[in-house]
């Protein structure tokens, strides 16, 4: 019986010290594991700042591709507005011109 009580009392000096190594062990990770939290911590603000960033940007694109699409819109009318100014006043240039040629033509 005796024996058995000190194979039991060795198991449990066994445990114990399997448990202190246990402990000690996870004393040494436990900075460890907090720097690697703080570091992902570190990551996630990093990534929220960009995420944010990428949205204004999108907007701003947006805003942006709404106002080139404005001005497109009035060269466009612009333009249409030119030829048909440069249509009403293409045959009076034409007629100056020619009465202008004619004119050099007759003092030289």
């Amino acid at each position: 019986m005796l024996t058995r009580l000190d194979k039991a009392l060795r198991k449990v000096h066994d445990a114990e010290g399997s448990m202190q190594e246990r402990r000690q062990q996870r004393d040494l990770l436990l900075p460890l594991l907090e720097d690697a939290r703080e570091c992902e911590r570190s990551w996630q603000r990093h990534v929220d700042e960009e995420r944010q960033e990428y949205a204004e940007a999108q907007e701003r694109c947006a805003a942006e591709e709404e106002n080139i699409e404005k001005l497109e819109n009035e060269l466009v009318v612009l333009q249409k507005a030119e030829k048909h100014v440069t249509r009403k006043v293409h045959p009076f240039c034409v007629a100056f011109h020619l009465r202008i040629a004619c004119v050099l033509s007759r003092s030289s």
